[in-house]
């Protein structure tokens, strides 16, 4: 299960899995990914995606997941940020995709940062 969130105003796309996800239908959620990209027309965005509701993905999926997620890099995307669910996937993520997170293009994470407090306390 997938939900696709975007504001295009903000430049900004919110892709959500869940549950189990399966090779079919990650192929599906890139197609949907690839649309968004191109109704974009060139003008960057941002993306979060968010896994950390998701059952561990088979190797072939997690594959499909991050060709996905270079289209998207590829295609208009300035940051991808990956909210997962464990620390451990943090290390092993970071790990498998390091040149996007070195460059700063990709950032995994187990929490996302409360943009609202963070500017009250600026």
């Amino acid at each position: 299960m997938y939900v696709i969130a975007r504001n295009d105003s903000e430049g900004f796309v919110e892709a959500s899995l869940g549950g189990r996800v399966t090779l079919e239908e990650m192929k599906v959620f890139g197609s949907e990914l690839a649309e968004i990209c191109a109704d974009f027309r060139g003008e960057p965005f941002v993306v979060l995606m968010d896994s950390s509701g998701a059952q561990p993905f088979d190797l072939r999926t997690r594959h499909l997941l991050f060709a996905i997620q270079d289209m998207m890099l590829n295609n208009g995307a300035l940051h991808v940020t990956h909210l997962l669910s464990h620390d451990e996937d943090v290390y092993e993520w970071e790990g498998l995709r390091y040149e996007r997170v070195r460059s700063g293009m990709e950032a995994y994470v187990v929490s996302t940062p409360d943009y609202g407090q963070l500017e009250r306390a600026a």
